[in-house]
């Protein structure tokens, strides 16, 4: 399985264990990823949250999600791309 390969670290946990974060010598490496907290409206049935993805120094991007409670279920209404780099 290929999700097997791949271990999830937060960013402070990576620059502690390397010095140079986006250099690593015979260790794949898949990007950093952020994702913010949730923010709900005030009847808690509409949210946003904002996610960053990079894939190298240099290259990522961003985008806004919109979620929505349906049946009690959480549903992703619609996406907003932010930045590309």
């Amino acid at each position: 399985n290929v999700y097997d390969k791949f271990e999830l670290i937060s960013k402070t946990e990576l620059e502690n264990q390397y010095d140079e974060i986006w250099r690593f010598l015979g260790r794949p490496f898949g990007g950093l990823l952020y994702l913010s907290r949730i923010y709900l409206n005030s009847e808690e049935n509409f949210g946003v949250l904002y996610v960053e993805y990079y894939y190298s120094f240099l290259d990522g991007y961003a985008y806004f999600i919109i979620i929505e409670k349906i049946n009690n279920e959480w549903k992703v209404k619609r996406t907003f791309h932010d930045w590309v780099s």
